[in-house]
């Protein structure tokens, strides 16, 4: 049988393999669990979820260690994850953009806190943040109710439109932060390698990227267990841009 045949009719692959990596992110799923499993090296498992060597067999088995059927694999592809919203309107990201401290509360409430936690956690008077609630029920992000119970109306981790709004904000916030880092200092974790990289590798870095930052989300899952004065925040970046070279070494 032709690679994924059957369903080509049905779904396009490329959009189908997305629903699935977005589902073994969100459950932390990494791809060494998912070697060990099928038996193979990571190598392969990279190569499946960029859909080389991809067949139903194999899809079938990366649905059953995601605990979803093939069926409702493609049906949330198709739909859009149970008809919650997968990429923000223009107008959503904008709304959102407008104050840090609101799409922080909104990012908080994304991953599980509730209201409360959240209010707590950003030093909010209660006035605040029903203020931000009342917000972001508006923007069409979740929906308000009674005693501040919330429903968050989009997926936990939204496709941000590329340049928009909130990776704007994101990138004047995350500009802040690193600007003001001590490399030197004990607290600080970093690595750097300055490599030439094929177009093929490029494709697998992201991936890597992708699979790291989906990693570090299922600890700070796990690390909602510990005591809040046992956990801090740290802010976690994983970028890469060509760099001119000659220009590197002349500085």
């Amino acid at each position: 049988m032709r690679e994924l045949d059957a369903f080509e009719k049905m779904e396009d692959v490329e959009r189908l393999l997305r629903a699935l990596k977005r589902i073994l992110r969100q459950k932390g799923i990494r791809q060494a669990q998912i070697a060990a499993e099928l038996e193979v090296s990571e190598a392969t498992v990279r190569r499946y979820l960029s859909g080389k060597g991809m067949s139903l067999q194999v899809l079938g088995r990366l649905c059953q260690i995601a605990d979803i059927r093939i069926i409702d694999l493609a049906e949330m592809a198709h739909n859009g994850e149970d008809g919650l919203i997968h990429r923000l309107s223009s107008a959503q990201e904008h709304g959102l953009a407008e104050s840090v401290m609101c799409a922080f509360v909104f990012y908080l409430l994304r991953y599980g806190w509730t209201p409360d936690e959240a209010a707590v956690e950003c030093g909010l008077t209660e006035a605040q943040l029903i203020a931000h609630l009342v917000k972001l029920d508006r923007l069409g992000l979740i929906r308000l109710m009674p005693n501040n119970n919330v429903r968050i109306l989009t997926v936990k981790y939204p496709d941000w439109h590329q340049g928009g709004p909130v990776r704007r904000t994101f990138d004047r916030s995350a500009r802040k932060i690193f600007q003001t880092i001590d490399y030197n200092g004990p607290r600080a974790i970093w690595e750097m390698e300055t490599l030439k990289l094929s177009p093929a590798s490029i494709v697998q870095l992201d991936l890597l990227m992708k699979d790291f930052v989906g990693a570090v989300r299922a600890l700070a899952l796990d690390d909602r267990r510990q005591q809040r004065a046992q956990t801090e925040w740290h802010c976690i970046i994983t970028a890469a841009h060509p760099v001119n070279l000659q220009q590197m070494l002349d500085e």
